[in-house]
């Protein structure tokens, strides 16, 4: 990319809808993620939304590249066929001296199974998912995208039994569902240096209630994060916060790698009707909810209250140093982009707004040693498809 105006680049598209991917046209491009190849290639990635792009249509992952630093992005590339899935984490590892680039993403199986007529064979042939493996009533399954080639070819495995934390029993219930939303964040310094880490909404059945094959029949219940210390092989979850309050989440370190900070999306108004906030939170219109945890996910803090915007939206955060960002429209609505900072362990929160227009679902993160990249759904859905700035500590 060339000299930045100000510390900010130019918009770009790193992906466009209206293309066809499997025979069917991928209408909405969402929820992105991306990682940084050694040798400066950056992979973009996406859900892409078919039929009418609904949450419930059927998808596919989706795949970008820029050799540039994001001034240009190739043709979209499907990495998967097509499977009822969600949201996604791409991040990257090294296995015997080798680059691996994965993508983390959540499958809905009954959506799955009705997607190919219900035969498991053609199901098995098409996507790579064994119904036979995984359990013909289990709701939710993880499955992660590998590539050994800098994203030329992919394989597919999902994750079973002791590698996955979803269909176990934990104290607090039963674990169907965790959304991958976002970024994973390694952990740079202190005792876990090297960790990989991940939050999302959590969905956890309690104890004594009958666990159903269809992740939808329960509500979600809160927020968690994962944890791997092999590089993303193998997953775990050691404690949710299951308030009912918040949903979808995104965790950094903090304090030299002794603690967490997770964000939360607070639940829409008519779901927190439901409960009573005396006590727990009192949110203004530009507040959202946050809490730390000291044993890495097992227990958490009381939720308390960030100035960061409140707009029913995802937001990721990332650190850099002693730098936290954290991207999330700032309004009306799903639009005016913000990039928020914080220099003091995220107690005190300044922005600067990135892109006026309409900004949802995004990522942040650093790009280089001295660059940083938002990608960011464009409309309310990912309509207009997957803006790209690229900014430095200049400009914020």
């Amino acid at each position: 990319m060339g000299q930045l105006r100000d510390g900010l680049s130019e918009r770009t598209l790193a992906f466009e809808p209206g293309f066809e991917a499997h025979g069917e046209v991928v209408c909405r491009t969402f929820q992105p993620s991306y990682v940084v190849l050694g040798g400066g290639n950056l992979l973009a990635f996406c859900q892409g939304r078919l039929r009418e792009g609904r949450d419930d249509d059927p998808k596919v992952v989706l795949m970008s590249r820029s050799a540039d630093c994001g001034a240009t992005w190739s043709p979209a590339k499907a990495v998967s066929a097509r499977l009822h899935h969600y949201a996604m984490s791409a991040y990257r590892s090294e296995r015997e001296g080798r680059e691996r680039v994965s993508v983390l993403t959540m499958v809905d199986m009954r959506g799955t199974e009705k997607l190919y007529g219900h035969d498991h064979g053609a199901m098995r042939e098409r996507t790579g998912i064994d119904i036979d493996a995984v359990g013909s009533r289990t709701p939710m399954v993880l499955c992660r995208f590998d590539s050994d080639d800098g994203g030329e070819s992919w394989t597919m495995e999902t994750l079973l039994g002791e590698r996955s934390p979803l269909n176990r029993r934990y104290a607090d219930g039963t674990l169907i569902m965790f959304n991958p939303v976002g970024q994973v964040h390694v952990i740079p310094e202190g005792p876990h240096r090297g960790r990989y880490l991940l939050g999302g909404p959590v969905t956890v059945v309690p104890g004594g209630e009958a666990v159903s094959d269809y992740f939808r029949d329960h509500p979600q219940s809160g927020s968690a994060v994962l944890c791997s210390d092999d590089q993303g092989e193998t997953w775990r979850a050691d404690g949710f916060i299951t308030d009912y309050l918040a949903n979808e989440a995104s965790a950094v370190s903090i304090r030299g790698g002794e603690e967490l900070l997770m964000m939360r999306r607070l639940n829409p108004p008519d779901r927190l009707a439901e409960r009573s906030l005396s006590g727990e939170v009192n949110p203004g219109p530009m507040q959202r909810i946050a809490h730390t945890s000291a044993d890495w996910g097992r227990t958490w803090s009381p939720p308390f209250l960030v100035d960061i915007s409140g707009v029913l939206c995802h937001g990721t955060l990332a650190r850099r140093g002693r730098r936290l960002l954290f991207s999330i429209p700032n309004g009306p609505g799903r639009r005016r982009g913000a990039i928020y900072c914080s220099d003091d362990e995220g107690r005190i929160w300044g922005h600067k707004v990135i892109d006026s227009e309409s900004f949802s679902y995004s990522t942040v993160g650093p790009l280089n040693e001295s660059q940083y990249i938002t990608l960011y759904a464009r409309g309310s859905m990912g309509q207009e498809g997957v803006g790209c700035r690229v900014f430095e500590d200049e400009w914020l």
